[in-house]
Protein backbone atom coordinates (compact mmCIF):
# COMPACT_ATOMS: atom_id res chain seq x y z
CA UNK A 1 0.00 0.00 0.00
CA UNK A 2 2.93 2.35 0.61
CA UNK A 3 3.89 2.52 -3.08
CA UNK A 4 0.35 2.24 -4.45
CA UNK A 5 0.21 5.95 -5.37
CA UNK A 6 3.34 6.01 -7.58
CA UNK A 7 2.40 2.68 -9.19
CA UNK A 8 -1.12 3.89 -9.96
CA UNK A 9 0.17 7.19 -11.33
CA UNK A 10 2.73 5.41 -13.49
CA UNK A 11 0.09 3.00 -14.81
CA UNK A 12 -2.27 5.82 -15.75
CA UNK A 13 0.54 7.72 -17.49
CA UNK A 14 1.57 4.60 -19.40
CA UNK A 15 -2.01 3.97 -20.50
CA UNK A 16 -2.41 7.56 -21.65
CA UNK A 17 0.85 7.51 -23.62
CA UNK A 18 -0.11 4.26 -25.36
CA UNK A 19 -3.70 5.30 -26.11
CA UNK A 20 -2.83 8.80 -27.35
CA UNK A 21 0.61 8.61 -29.00
CA UNK A 22 -0.13 11.50 -31.37
CA UNK A 23 -1.06 13.90 -28.59
CA UNK A 24 1.84 12.87 -26.33
CA UNK A 25 4.39 13.30 -29.15
CA UNK A 26 2.97 16.69 -30.08
CA UNK A 27 3.01 17.77 -26.42
CA UNK A 28 6.63 16.70 -26.05
CA UNK A 29 7.53 18.66 -29.20
CA UNK A 30 5.78 21.72 -27.79
CA UNK A 31 7.76 21.32 -24.56
CA UNK A 32 11.04 21.15 -26.49
CA UNK A 33 10.09 24.32 -28.36
CA UNK A 34 9.29 26.04 -25.06
CA UNK A 35 12.69 25.05 -23.63
CA UNK A 36 14.60 26.32 -26.65
CA UNK A 37 12.68 29.57 -27.08
CA UNK A 38 12.00 30.60 -23.47
CA UNK A 39 13.54 28.46 -20.75
CA UNK A 40 17.19 28.11 -21.79
CA UNK A 41 17.76 31.74 -22.95
CA UNK A 42 16.13 33.27 -19.88
CA UNK A 43 17.40 30.96 -17.11
CA UNK A 44 20.77 29.43 -18.00
CA UNK A 45 22.82 32.68 -17.70
CA UNK A 46 21.38 33.35 -14.25
CA UNK A 47 21.95 29.77 -13.11
CA UNK A 48 25.60 30.08 -14.11
CA UNK A 49 25.99 33.53 -12.53
CA UNK A 50 24.43 32.45 -9.24
CA UNK A 51 26.65 29.39 -8.85
CA UNK A 52 29.78 31.26 -9.93
CA UNK A 53 29.31 34.16 -7.52
CA UNK A 54 28.77 31.83 -4.57
CA UNK A 55 31.73 29.55 -5.40
CA UNK A 56 34.23 32.36 -5.97
CA UNK A 57 33.30 34.05 -2.68
CA UNK A 58 31.76 37.21 -4.14
CA UNK A 59 28.42 36.59 -2.40
CA UNK A 60 30.09 36.25 1.01
CA UNK A 61 32.06 39.47 0.50
CA UNK A 62 28.98 41.39 -0.64
CA UNK A 63 26.99 40.03 2.28
CA UNK A 64 29.19 41.81 4.80
CA UNK A 65 27.56 45.07 3.69
CA UNK A 66 24.00 43.67 4.05
CA UNK A 67 23.91 42.84 7.76
CA UNK A 68 20.82 44.96 8.37
CA UNK A 69 18.91 43.08 5.68
CA UNK A 70 20.11 39.81 7.16
CA UNK A 71 18.67 40.83 10.53
CA UNK A 72 15.41 41.76 8.77
CA UNK A 73 15.03 38.27 7.28
CA UNK A 74 16.82 36.63 10.26
CA UNK A 75 19.30 35.06 7.88
CA UNK A 76 23.10 35.29 7.71
CA UNK A 77 24.34 38.43 6.00
CA UNK A 78 26.10 36.26 3.38
CA UNK A 79 22.70 34.91 2.29
CA UNK A 80 21.19 38.30 1.37
CA UNK A 81 22.90 38.69 -2.07
CA UNK A 82 21.87 35.13 -2.96
CA UNK A 83 18.31 35.96 -1.93
CA UNK A 84 18.17 38.82 -4.42
CA UNK A 85 19.90 36.71 -7.08
CA UNK A 86 17.01 34.29 -6.70
CA UNK A 87 14.57 37.14 -7.26
CA UNK A 88 16.09 38.15 -10.58
CA UNK A 89 17.42 34.79 -11.78
CA UNK A 90 14.29 32.71 -12.18
CA UNK A 91 12.67 29.80 -10.35
CA UNK A 92 15.57 27.35 -9.84
CA UNK A 93 18.32 29.98 -9.51
CA UNK A 94 17.37 30.69 -5.89
CA UNK A 95 17.31 26.99 -5.09
CA UNK A 96 20.80 26.52 -6.56
CA UNK A 97 22.08 29.52 -4.58
CA UNK A 98 20.73 28.11 -1.30
CA UNK A 99 22.30 24.72 -2.02
CA UNK A 100 25.68 26.32 -2.74
CA UNK A 101 25.55 28.40 0.45
CA UNK A 102 24.68 25.34 2.51
CA UNK A 103 27.47 23.31 0.90
CA UNK A 104 29.92 26.13 1.65
CA UNK A 105 28.93 26.06 5.33
CA UNK A 106 27.32 29.52 5.35
CA UNK A 107 23.83 28.22 6.21
CA UNK A 108 22.58 25.68 8.72
CA UNK A 109 19.95 23.09 7.75
CA UNK A 110 17.07 25.07 9.21
CA UNK A 111 18.26 28.35 7.70
CA UNK A 112 18.68 26.73 4.27
CA UNK A 113 15.22 25.15 4.40
CA UNK A 114 13.61 28.45 5.47
CA UNK A 115 15.50 30.50 2.87
CA UNK A 116 14.41 28.10 0.13
CA UNK A 117 10.75 28.74 0.95
CA UNK A 118 11.05 32.43 0.05
CA UNK A 119 13.68 32.17 -2.68
CA UNK A 120 11.53 30.83 -5.55
CA UNK A 121 10.74 33.57 -8.07
CA UNK A 122 9.94 33.68 -11.77
CA UNK A 123 12.49 36.36 -12.68
CA UNK A 124 12.20 39.48 -14.88
CA UNK A 125 13.30 37.74 -18.09
CA UNK A 126 10.33 35.38 -17.91
CA UNK A 127 7.75 37.64 -16.27
CA UNK A 128 8.28 40.83 -18.24
CA UNK A 129 9.70 39.60 -21.54
CA UNK A 130 8.03 36.20 -22.03
CA UNK A 131 4.68 36.67 -20.25
CA UNK A 132 4.12 40.43 -20.47
CA UNK A 133 5.55 41.34 -23.88
CA UNK A 134 5.26 37.87 -25.45
CA UNK A 135 2.12 36.06 -24.30
CA UNK A 136 0.04 39.12 -23.35
CA UNK A 137 1.51 41.64 -25.80
CA UNK A 138 1.35 44.28 -23.07
CA UNK A 139 4.55 45.55 -21.36
CA UNK A 140 2.46 47.33 -18.73
CA UNK A 141 0.90 44.03 -17.64
CA UNK A 142 4.36 42.45 -17.50
CA UNK A 143 5.62 45.26 -15.24
CA UNK A 144 2.65 44.81 -12.88
CA UNK A 145 3.12 41.02 -12.72
CA UNK A 146 6.84 41.44 -12.05
CA UNK A 147 6.34 44.03 -9.31
CA UNK A 148 3.60 42.17 -7.45
CA UNK A 149 5.41 38.84 -7.77
CA UNK A 150 8.64 40.16 -6.25
CA UNK A 151 6.79 42.16 -3.59
CA UNK A 152 4.81 39.08 -2.54
CA UNK A 153 8.05 37.10 -2.26
CA UNK A 154 9.58 39.88 -0.15
CA UNK A 155 6.58 39.86 2.21
CA UNK A 156 6.75 36.06 2.43
CA UNK A 157 10.42 36.27 3.43
CA UNK A 158 9.62 38.82 6.14
CA UNK A 159 6.80 36.65 7.46
CA UNK A 160 8.99 33.56 7.64
CA UNK A 161 11.72 35.61 9.30
CA UNK A 162 9.35 36.90 11.96
CA UNK A 163 8.30 33.33 12.76
CA UNK A 164 11.89 32.16 13.19
CA UNK A 165 13.97 32.75 16.35
CA UNK A 166 16.99 35.02 16.01
CA UNK A 167 20.41 33.49 15.53
CA UNK A 168 22.44 32.94 18.67
CA UNK A 169 25.67 34.08 17.00
CA UNK A 170 26.37 36.61 14.30
CA UNK A 171 26.63 35.05 10.87
CA UNK A 172 29.66 37.21 10.05
CA UNK A 173 31.79 34.90 12.22
CA UNK A 174 31.45 32.11 9.66
CA UNK A 175 34.21 31.57 7.18
CA UNK A 176 34.09 29.91 3.77
CA UNK A 177 37.07 29.22 1.54
CA UNK A 178 36.56 30.80 -1.88
CA UNK A 179 37.58 28.83 -4.96
CA UNK A 180 39.90 30.25 -7.63
CA UNK A 181 38.08 31.98 -10.46
CA UNK A 182 38.92 29.30 -13.03
CA UNK A 183 37.78 26.45 -10.79
CA UNK A 184 34.60 28.32 -9.85
CA UNK A 185 33.90 29.00 -13.55
CA UNK A 186 34.15 25.33 -14.56
CA UNK A 187 32.12 24.22 -11.54
CA UNK A 188 29.40 26.77 -12.32
CA UNK A 189 29.16 25.70 -15.97
CA UNK A 190 28.94 22.03 -15.00
CA UNK A 191 26.34 22.51 -12.26
CA UNK A 192 24.16 24.97 -14.20
CA UNK A 193 24.32 22.78 -17.32
CA UNK A 194 23.16 19.68 -15.46
CA UNK A 195 20.41 21.65 -13.72
CA UNK A 196 19.28 23.10 -17.05
CA UNK A 197 19.13 19.64 -18.63
CA UNK A 198 16.98 18.33 -15.78
CA UNK A 199 14.64 21.32 -16.03
CA UNK A 200 14.15 20.82 -19.77
CA UNK A 201 13.51 17.09 -19.29
CA UNK A 202 10.81 17.84 -16.69
CA UNK A 203 9.17 20.42 -18.95
CA UNK A 204 9.11 17.98 -21.90
CA UNK A 205 7.65 15.22 -19.73
CA UNK A 206 4.94 17.50 -18.29
CA UNK A 207 4.13 18.79 -21.78
CA UNK A 208 3.70 15.24 -23.09
CA UNK A 209 1.34 14.38 -20.23
CA UNK A 210 -0.61 17.62 -20.75
CA UNK A 211 -1.02 16.72 -24.41
CA UNK A 212 -2.71 13.48 -23.32
CA UNK A 213 -4.73 15.32 -20.69
CA UNK A 214 -6.21 17.57 -23.36
CA UNK A 215 -7.99 14.58 -24.94
CA UNK A 216 -9.69 13.43 -21.75
CA UNK A 217 -13.20 14.74 -20.97
CA UNK A 218 -12.25 16.30 -17.63
CA UNK A 219 -13.75 19.77 -18.12
CA UNK A 220 -12.69 22.34 -15.50
CA UNK A 221 -10.72 19.66 -13.64
CA UNK A 222 -8.43 19.23 -16.64
CA UNK A 223 -7.87 23.00 -16.75
CA UNK A 224 -6.92 23.06 -13.04
CA UNK A 225 -4.58 20.10 -13.46
CA UNK A 226 -2.89 21.78 -16.40
CA UNK A 227 -2.57 25.12 -14.59
CA UNK A 228 -1.01 23.46 -11.56
CA UNK A 229 1.50 21.37 -13.51
CA UNK A 230 3.68 23.57 -15.76
CA UNK A 231 3.90 27.35 -15.46
CA UNK A 232 4.95 28.26 -19.01
CA UNK A 233 2.15 26.38 -20.74
CA UNK A 234 -0.28 27.57 -18.07
CA UNK A 235 0.60 31.21 -18.79
CA UNK A 236 0.19 30.59 -22.52
CA UNK A 237 -3.22 29.05 -21.91
CA UNK A 238 -4.45 31.83 -19.61
CA UNK A 239 -3.20 34.52 -21.99
CA UNK A 240 -5.00 32.91 -24.93
CA UNK A 241 -8.21 32.66 -22.89
CA UNK A 242 -8.00 36.37 -21.87
CA UNK A 243 -7.95 35.43 -18.17
CA UNK A 244 -7.80 38.22 -15.56
CA UNK A 245 -4.34 39.39 -14.61
CA UNK A 246 -4.68 38.20 -11.03
CA UNK A 247 -5.07 34.61 -12.25
CA UNK A 248 -1.71 34.86 -14.00
CA UNK A 249 -0.18 36.25 -10.79
CA UNK A 250 -1.63 33.30 -8.84
CA UNK A 251 -0.22 30.72 -11.27
CA UNK A 252 3.19 32.44 -11.36
CA UNK A 253 3.41 32.45 -7.57
CA UNK A 254 2.42 28.78 -7.35
CA UNK A 255 4.93 27.85 -10.05
CA UNK A 256 3.57 24.40 -10.87
CA UNK A 257 4.62 20.88 -9.94
CA UNK A 258 7.31 20.98 -12.62
CA UNK A 259 8.97 24.00 -10.98
CA UNK A 260 8.64 22.39 -7.55
CA UNK A 261 10.58 19.34 -8.76
CA UNK A 262 13.24 21.57 -10.31
CA UNK A 263 13.75 23.48 -7.06
CA UNK A 264 13.78 20.46 -4.73
CA UNK A 265 15.99 18.18 -6.83
CA UNK A 266 19.56 17.62 -5.67
CA UNK A 267 19.28 19.36 -2.30
CA UNK A 268 21.58 18.08 0.45
CA UNK A 269 19.35 19.36 3.28
CA UNK A 270 15.84 18.15 4.17
CA UNK A 271 12.77 20.12 3.08
CA UNK A 272 9.17 19.12 3.77
CA UNK A 273 7.18 19.30 0.55
CA UNK A 274 3.97 20.11 2.42
CA UNK A 275 5.56 23.26 3.83
CA UNK A 276 7.11 24.12 0.47
CA UNK A 277 3.77 23.77 -1.36
CA UNK A 278 1.99 25.83 1.30
CA UNK A 279 4.48 28.68 0.86
CA UNK A 280 4.10 28.48 -2.93
CA UNK A 281 0.34 28.80 -2.56
CA UNK A 282 0.76 31.69 -0.11
CA UNK A 283 3.14 33.43 -2.53
CA UNK A 284 0.60 33.09 -5.34
CA UNK A 285 -2.26 34.30 -3.16
CA UNK A 286 -0.34 37.38 -2.00
CA UNK A 287 0.64 38.21 -5.59
CA UNK A 288 -2.96 37.82 -6.76
CA UNK A 289 -4.23 40.16 -4.02
CA UNK A 290 -1.57 42.76 -4.85
CA UNK A 291 -2.45 42.53 -8.56
CA UNK A 292 -6.19 43.07 -8.12
CA UNK A 293 -6.07 46.92 -7.89
CA UNK A 294 -4.17 47.08 -11.21
CA UNK A 295 -6.29 44.62 -13.18
CA UNK A 296 -8.17 47.22 -15.22
CA UNK A 297 -5.19 49.56 -15.60
CA UNK A 298 -2.89 46.85 -16.94
CA UNK A 299 -5.47 44.65 -18.66
CA UNK A 300 -3.98 43.06 -21.79
CA UNK A 301 -5.54 44.15 -25.09
CA UNK A 302 -7.92 41.62 -26.65
CA UNK A 303 -6.23 39.44 -29.23
CA UNK A 304 -7.78 39.24 -32.72
CA UNK A 305 -10.02 36.28 -33.36
CA UNK A 306 -11.46 33.79 -30.93
CA UNK A 307 -9.62 32.48 -27.91
CA UNK A 308 -7.16 29.74 -28.72
CA UNK A 309 -7.45 26.44 -26.90
CA UNK A 310 -3.78 25.97 -26.14
CA UNK A 311 -3.89 22.41 -24.87
CA UNK A 312 -6.22 21.33 -27.63
CA UNK A 313 -3.88 22.76 -30.27
CA UNK A 314 -0.94 20.68 -29.08
CA UNK A 315 -2.10 17.72 -31.15
CA UNK A 316 -1.67 19.79 -34.32
CA UNK A 317 1.89 20.87 -33.55
CA UNK A 318 3.88 17.97 -34.98
CA UNK A 319 1.72 15.62 -37.09
CA UNK A 320 4.79 13.83 -38.48
CA UNK A 321 5.50 12.24 -35.08
CA UNK A 322 1.94 11.16 -34.44
CA UNK A 323 2.14 7.74 -36.07
CA UNK A 324 5.48 6.69 -34.55
CA UNK A 325 5.14 3.70 -32.25
CA UNK A 326 8.79 4.16 -31.25
CA UNK A 327 7.95 7.50 -29.66
CA UNK A 328 5.27 5.88 -27.51
CA UNK A 329 7.61 3.06 -26.45
CA UNK A 330 10.37 5.56 -25.61
CA UNK A 331 8.04 7.65 -23.46
CA UNK A 332 6.76 4.53 -21.71
CA UNK A 333 10.35 3.46 -21.01
CA UNK A 334 11.11 6.91 -19.57
CA UNK A 335 8.10 6.64 -17.30
CA UNK A 336 9.31 3.24 -16.05
CA UNK A 337 12.78 4.60 -15.34
CA UNK A 338 11.28 7.47 -13.35
CA UNK A 339 9.27 4.97 -11.28
CA UNK A 340 12.38 2.88 -10.56
CA UNK A 341 14.29 5.99 -9.52
CA UNK A 342 11.43 6.89 -7.19
CA UNK A 343 12.02 3.73 -5.15
CA UNK A 344 15.74 4.38 -4.79
CA UNK A 345 16.66 6.29 -1.61
CA UNK A 346 17.91 9.81 -2.11
CA UNK A 347 21.49 10.69 -1.24
CA UNK A 348 20.51 12.56 1.90
CA UNK A 349 18.17 9.83 3.19
CA UNK A 350 20.66 7.06 2.44
CA UNK A 351 23.44 8.97 4.18
CA UNK A 352 21.33 9.56 7.28
CA UNK A 353 20.36 5.89 7.49
CA UNK A 354 24.00 4.86 7.12
CA UNK A 355 24.97 7.28 9.90
CA UNK A 356 22.37 5.79 12.22
CA UNK A 357 23.61 2.26 11.55
CA UNK A 358 27.25 3.16 12.21
CA UNK A 359 26.51 5.49 15.11
CA UNK A 360 28.28 8.43 13.49
CA UNK A 361 25.27 10.64 13.00
CA UNK A 362 25.57 12.25 16.41
CA UNK A 363 29.22 13.15 15.93
CA UNK A 364 28.49 14.65 12.51
CA UNK A 365 25.69 16.77 13.95
CA UNK A 366 28.05 17.95 16.72
CA UNK A 367 30.73 18.86 14.20
CA UNK A 368 28.22 20.79 12.08
CA UNK A 369 26.90 22.67 15.11
CA UNK A 370 30.46 23.50 16.12
CA UNK A 371 31.25 24.95 12.70
CA UNK A 372 28.14 27.07 12.72
CA UNK A 373 28.92 28.61 16.10
CA UNK A 374 26.48 26.51 18.14
CA UNK A 375 23.46 28.42 16.97
CA UNK A 376 20.01 27.08 17.73
CA UNK A 377 17.06 27.97 15.55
Amino acid sequence: MKHLGPILFGGLCAAGLLLFPQQSAAGAAAGIATCLSTLVPSLFPFLFLTTFLVRCGAVARLGRHCRWLGRLFRLPAEAVPALFLGMVGGYPAGSRAVEELYTAGLLSEKEAARMLLCCVHAGPAFLYSAVGCGFLGNPRAGAVLLSTHLLAGFFLGLLLGRCAPPAAKAASARQSAAEPAGTALLHAVRKSGSAMLLMCALVVLCSALLGVLARLPLGPLGFLLAAGSEVTLSCQMLSALHAPLWMLALVLGWGGICVHLQCLEGLSFPVKYRTFALCRALHGGLAAVLTLPFTNWAAPPPLPGDAVQVLGSLQESVPALSSSAAASIALLFLCGVCLLEEHRPSGYAARRRAEKRTGKGLSIDKNRSGKSGGRVL
